[in-house]
């Protein structure tokens, strides 16, 4: 994950045709070479059929409810409608407010939700950009720059997720970052109410140093990118290498704003037929 957002190509909105297989090659592409992709769907397509025909053509399988979700029996739709609501308790799906940079999944583990999908019904009518991180690629940077402070970041109990919606506090313990057999690297990089640091014994010092490296990262254009939804646009990325944040938003009260989200345990694979 190396990838530069500042490219032109990082933007390019896909126009995909959800019965034509090979419309989606492009897709992949954009995917392995940035970790997401912004996909333009026909104005009549229902965010359902939409949702699986992408799954369907990127070999994502049938959507994942998180366990949050399985327990709670609130949000547990395997298509998650993000949308205020006065009567709903979810503190992200629910509200207007800006969201801190976050993976899915607060208590699985890292990389088990490999790809995550946002499809936009209705667009506020200001802001709601949905941000993202390369935390992979800022990870790479660190290790360069200062691997003692890296190191910390593997740590498998530095990152605690904590669950804000159940009424009896969970959470699950794990690294920020893992390295797999082939070399590369997940991602679970998290900040917020969700999320708490737990410096290993006597690495307080470093801790801090990779906190302060990845969140000055996430602020630079190289490793962040800026995406407003569009009515029938789709967001597809890489979950377990790219982390997200929302900022909030302002909604035209006849037609307020509406995301429908899946999750995927699958990472997309392009399969030439």
């Amino acid at each position: 994950m190396n990838a530069d957002y500042t490219k032109s190509r990082a933007m390019h909105v896909v126009p995909v045709d959800p019965a034509v297989r090979s419309t989606f090659a492009s897709v992949c592409d954009q995917l392995l070479d940035f970790g997401f992709a912004v996909l333009q769907f026909p104005e009549e397509a229902a965010p359902t059929a939409a949702i699986a025909s992408l799954a369907e053509h990127l070999g994502l399988g049938d959507p994942y409810v998180p366990r949050l979700y399985r327990q709670t029996g609130g949000f547990s739709a395997a298509l998650a409608s993000i949308q205020h609501s006065n009567g709903a308790d979810h503190p992200g799906f629910a509200t207007r407010s800006g969201q801190p940079w976050h993976v899915d999944g607060t208590l699985e583990g890292i990389g088990a939700i490999r790809t995550s999908v946002l499809y936009c019904v209705r667009a506020a009518l200001s802001g709601g950009h949905t941000h993202l991180f390369n935390a992979v690629a800022a990870f790479h940077a660190l290790k360069k720059a200062d691997p003692e402070a890296a190191q910390v970041l593997l740590d498998p109990s530095v990152l605690r997720r904590v669950s804000t919606i159940l009424s009896e506090e969970e959470w699950n313990d794990g690294p920020a970052f893992h390295e797999g057999a082939d070399g590369s690297y997940l991602n679970r990089f998290s900040e917020g109410a969700t999320a708490r640091w737990i410096a290993p014994k006597g690495k307080g010092e470093e801790l801090e140093r990779a906190l302060s490296f990845l969140r000055a990262r996430s602020h630079e254009k190289t490793h962040s990118a800026s995406i407003r939804l569009q009515t029938g646009q789709c967001l597809v990325f890489r979950n377990d290498q790219v982390s997200h944040s929302r900022e909030e938003y302002v909604d035209d009260p006849e037609s307020p704003r509406k995301l429908v989200r899946a999750l995927f345990e699958q990472a997309p694979v392009w399969k030439k037929q």
